[in-house]
């Protein structure tokens, strides 16, 4: 009898997590689907990070997107993984410089992650290339306040708020 129930009970668990991805994904398509603001908000990464002393560190990064017109946010968002991978490749040739505070200082490093995110796409889509220092989730609506909604996927991000999430 034991076993049927925990059976029941897995049964369950599957068809609410089934029930709410068929609920949730249309909530996050739609938020996508509009002008936006050009502004999309890629999944939050640990980069290689070089500390004053030259000691390479590992440091948590959420990477934005601008792109050059606010319509193109969704085909952003469709090929992040394109642009993910080669980020990542070019941060883990190039650490971002931190100072003694440990805040990292992307300035130097925003115009080569802006040169490969356009070469990743072959077409000059991606005005620039911004990293903000720490995990964050700087979307709104339903998908911002879901677990782990500021490492995972790819979102236009409307409005930032000022507490930055």
């Amino acid at each position: 009898m034991g076993m049927w129930l925990n059976r029941l009970y897995v049964f369950g668990a599957l068809l609410v997590a089934i029930t709410l991805a068929a609920t949730l994904a249309p909530v996050a398509e739609a938020e996508l689907e509009g002008e936006g603001s050009g502004l999309v908000q890629l999944r939050s990464m640990m980069a290689l990070a070089v500390s004053p002393t030259g000691a390479v560190e590992r440091a948590p990064v959420t990477l934005l997107l601008q792109a050059r017109s606010p319509a193109t946010s969704h085909d952003l968002c469709r090929m992040s993984p394109r642009i993910v991978d080669a980020l990542v490749r070019v941060l883990a040739v190039n650490p971002i410089p931190m100072g003694r505070n440990r805040t990292i200082d992307p300035s130097d490093i925003e115009p080569l992650l802006t040169e490969a995110a356009n070469k990743a796409l072959g077409r000059h889509q991606v005005a620039s290339v911004s990293v903000v220092d720490g995990a964050r989730s700087l979307g709104r609506g339903v998908a911002s306040r879901l677990p782990f909604s500021s490492v995972l996927g790819c979102s236009d991000v409307s409005k930032v708020s000022a507490g930055g999430g």
